[in-house]
């Protein structure tokens, strides 16, 4: 079997990891029973939380021994970390999907406790390096630039700015989905690190991340809702008594949304109606394509189970509802599931504008979405 060189997978970003956190503690201040809470074991316990929500909080030499097999890439996973494990696995992809904010903040609890803030922008380079030299790894995959921005593989070059918990968060979620057999990393754990005789320490020798030689600005952000929605969300509270039904009104209502958001009535349609689910958790969202005909090509475009198109659409009325699921696609308001543009979710910012789209226009989603039109 083919080897790659470089490869990520859980075992090499904890190296990588390893290589950004915080100044150690002294062996002088050690011998005083000092406590730095930086060893191995408590950044690999600081992973497994993120992932999982779970506190390990072990030191034993049980926990210790797996993971250096996990971080030498030996194996898989065990009995302490279990990324390979169904429940968590669709746990952590659901939670990342919707944009869960307690997932967000653990990952900036994690940075803020064991990354040093010197090295933000060497850990982001090495990761991104890894990314990029890892052939299996498709020039098309994207990772989060920020909340709501990704940017793909072949643009990594072009890269200046990142919020480091987003991008981090994303490389995560791209290893529990689609790197589960972590031994895979064990020639480039070899290639990276040089150890001393017999069965000594490994020391780590590579210049990942120095090809990279753009400046990047690294940030850390909070989550935060969007301003602007908050202003519109309080507007509307404050005026739910108005006749919200004046046709001219509400024609100005749309054409203004259109404008703010540079996007169609269908656009915004799409978003309202996708965003009502029947659980705020678990639900996902789906746009798909595929029965009525237009060119040979079968369309049934439908959104949260509602019909966009029927067998009386006409070619114009497919086309306007294509071209919505494209600008939503572009401007990153909805996510491919699947990569064959057949299945979407939607991001957050998408859920903000649906819901003041559909509390401001007074929506009804039992309605078919072509009644807004």
């Amino acid at each position: 079997m083919k080897k790659i060189i470089p490869y990520l997978c859980g075992g090499t970003l904890f190296n990588l990891i390893l290589q950004a956190r915080k100044r150690r503690t002294k062996v002088r201040e050690k011998t005083k029973g000092e406590k730095d809470g930086l060893n191995e074991c408590e950044l690999m316990n600081g992973l497994v939380y993120i992932v999982t929500g779970d506190d390990i909080n072990d030191n034993s030499s049980n926990f210790r021994k797996s993971t250096t097999s996990y971080k030498t890439c030996k194996e898989n996973n065990n009995s302490y970390i279990d990324f390979l494990n169904q429940t968590t696995v669709i746990s952590f992809d659901t939670a990342v999907r919707r944009n869960d904010k307690s997932l967000k903040t653990r990952i900036i609890k994690f940075i803020e406790k064991y990354i040093s803030n010197s090295k933000y922008e060497i850990l982001a380079k090495m990761i991104l390096e890894l990314i990029q030299q890892d052939i299996e790894i498709d020039i098309n995959t994207k990772f989060l630039k920020n909340d709501n921005e990704y940017f793909e593989k072949k643009d990594i070059e072009k890269l200046t700015e990142l919020d480091l918990p987003s991008f981090l968060l994303s490389v995560l979620h791209y290893i529990v989905l689609y790197r589960q057999d972590n031994t895979k990393g064990r020639e480039t754990f070899v290639s990276w690190h040089e150890q001393s005789i017999g069965r000594g320490k490994w020391k780590f020798i590579s210049d990942i991340g120095k090809s990279l030689k753009q400046a990047i600005n690294i940030r850390i952000e909070e989550n935060i809702e969007l301003n602007d929605n908050k202003e519109i969300v309080q507007k509307v509270k404050k005026n739910k008594t108005k006749n919200s039904k004046n046709t001219s009104s509400q024609k100005d209502i749309w054409k203004k949304l259109e404008k703010k958001y540079k996007l169609s009535k269908e656009a915004l349609i799409i978003l309202a109606y996708a965003s009502e689910t029947q659980n705020n958790c678990f639900v996902i969202t789906k746009i798909t394509y595929k029965s009525v005909s237009m060119n040979g090509i079968e369309y049934n475009l439908s959104v949260n189970g509602k019909d966009l198109t029927d067998e009386n659409s006409k070619p114009r009325e497919i086309m306007a509802w294509i071209e919505a699921i494209e600008q939503l696609e572009e401007n990153n308001f909805i996510e491919d599931m699947n990569y064959k543009r057949e299945i979407y979710i939607l991001k957050k910012i998408g859920f903000d504008i649906g819901d003041m789209v559909r509390t401001k226009l007074n929506i009804d989603t039992n309605l078919p979405p072509k009644a807004y039109l």
